[in-house]
């Protein structure tokens, strides 16, 4: 089965809501059998703008990631 990832560049305005929802959809991303690859961390925009925050999850398949979407 082909492998999918999911990347998600993102702007944290609201830390303690960022922190429910991180815990939240733990057990989603959990249950589509993602494993998170990059969470945060330090990184440097080569070209064009960037986010503060940087976050990519391998899935299995790409059957899975729709249902992540």
């Amino acid at each position: 089965m082909a492998k999918g990832y999911w990347i998600a560049r993102i702007d944290v305005h609201n830390m303690d809501g960022y922190k429910e929802y991180v815990a939240q959809n733990g057990a989603v991303f959990h249950k589509y059998g993602a494993k998170f690859l990059v969470r945060g961390g330090r990184y440097e925009a080569k070209e064009g703008s960037s986010r503060s925050r940087n976050v990519g999850a391998g899935i299995q398949g790409l059957r899975d990631r729709a249902q992540l979407l």
